[in-house]
């Protein structure tokens, strides 16, 4: 199996960021204490979460690339 590669993936990094921005705007939780984002890929969908400061914050992903 090939592994991804983050470098071309952040290549569109605000394009690709921005379905995680749209999502995370739909969360009704005021103040969630665990997150954790399946399928982070670079980490760029998990900074989104950043504004939830009293939360762990976990993410992860099958490619360590990624």
């Amino acid at each position: 199996m090939k592994d991804w590669d983050s470098l071309p993936y952040l290549k569109y990094k605000k394009e690709r960021t921005q379905s995680a921005v749209d999502l995370v705007n739909r969360i009704s939780l005021a103040n969630p204490t665990k997150i954790i984002d399946i399928g982070c890929g670079p980490g760029n969908s998990t900074a989104v979460l950043k504004k939830y400061t009293n939360a762990y914050i976990l993410g992860v992903d099958r490619s360590q690339d990624m």
